[in-house]
Formats: structure tokens, C-alpha cells, sequence
């Protein structure tokens, strides 16, 4: 079925895919042992790949995005606690953030859940939210933003609970939840 909107056809005869350039575990930039490669985030030309397991030290490597050349790694200096110490790694309004996981899924324990916000590729992480009230609830391996620093939210999933926490003018607020239900059952994402 065709769209009716024109703007969103196209001729799938004439597309034609060129490799760039490709990179292998050997490069060095992901990993697929510990620290895993968790999640990339794109921001002005360049990936920025999360690598990250339970206990290893994470380290986000910065790649230029139309080479595949290193061009470094962003500071995690003072990033720590959870599960896992960073999860999940999203640009949003000029900026990167970063959240850490903070239980394990089937951990009955509970953790406190920290979001991280990284100004510029030289900066310090600086840690924008501590939440210990939800931390029972494994968040962090899914996470997404809206809006903008001044007027937005930080969103995460787990199961079929959804956590969001609104930002107004650069500060985090307190957090917000939705419990999922189908016909009165709740579900998962």
C-alpha cells in the first residue's frame, strides 16, 4: 500500500546502498565482551558508543560519523552505582546524556537510578538526577527524552511501567508513573 502523502513514496528500483566505511571488534571502538557496547547516540557528525557491562568500567568512545575515525572518548570520570554503571546513551538538545541501570530486571533489590549529562566532549559527567524511589523497578536500560532542556522529559521502561521525569529551565523534577494496562492486565513493553 502506498502512502498518500507524496512526500513519503519512493522508487525502491532506483535506491542503491554504498558502504563508507565498516568497522570490526577489532577496531577497537565496540566490543562484544566486557565492557559490551550497550548503545550509540549521533550528535554533530559524530557516534557516540556506549560500551558498558555490570561491573567494568564504562568507556564511550566519540567516532566521526562519515569515516569511522576515533576522534576520542568522552570523561567518566565520577560515573558509578547500579547494576550496571551506565546503560543507555541518548544526544538530546546539543548535549549528551546517559543513565545507569539500577537493578538488575530480576533483582528483588533496589538501587538508586542516576542520569548524566555530558555539556561538551571535553566535560565532566555531571549528574543531573538521583532517584532511589524507583530503583527497584530496573530502570534505565531504555531511555529517551523529549522536548528540550528547558520545557521536556526524560522518559524509561521497564516492563509495564513507564517513569518520566519533566525538566523545566535545566532541572530535573521529581518523578512521574504509568502503569500499562490492556483490558484492565498489565503488560509489557
Amino acid at each position: 500500500v502506498e502512502p498518500e502523502d507524496p512526500d513519503y513514496t519512493f522508487d525502491d528500483q532506483n535506491i542503491v546502498l554504498t558502504e563508507v566505511w565498516k568497522k570490526t571488534t577489532a577496531d577497537g571502538w565496540f566490543s562484544l565482551s566486557a565492557p559490551v557496547t550497550r548503545s550509540m547516540a549521533y550528535k554533530d557528525g559524530k557516534l557516540y558508543v556506549l560500551n558498558a557491562r555490570s561491573s567494568a568500567t564504562p568507556v564511550i568512545n566519540i567516532v566521526d560519523a562519515y569515516t569511522g575515525t576515533a576522534k576520542g572518548t568522552l570523561s567518566v570520570d565520577g560515573v558509578a552505582g547500579g547494576a550496571v554503571i551506565l546503560s543507555n546513551i541518548v544526544a538530546f538538545d546539543g548535549k549528551i546524556y546517559a543513565s545507569n541501570r539500577a537493578t538488575a530486571p530480576s533483582s528483588a533489590a533496589s538501587g538508586t537510578l542516576k542520569i548524566y549529562r555530558w555539556d561538551s566532549d571535553t566535560s565532566a559527567p555531571t549528574v543531573i538526577k538521583e532517584d532511589a524511589t524507583h530503583g527497584s523497578l530496573a530502570l534505565g536500560g531504555k531511555m529517551m527524552l523529549s522536548g528540550n532542556s528547558s520545557n521536556g522529559r526524560i522518559w524509561f521502561c521497564q516492563g509495564s511501567t513507564v517513569v518520566y521525569y519533566d525538566i523545566t529551565n535545566g532541572t530535573v523534577g521529581n518523578a512521574q508513573t504509568i502503569a500499562l494496562t490492556k483490558s484492565g492486565e498489565a503488560f509489557s513493553l
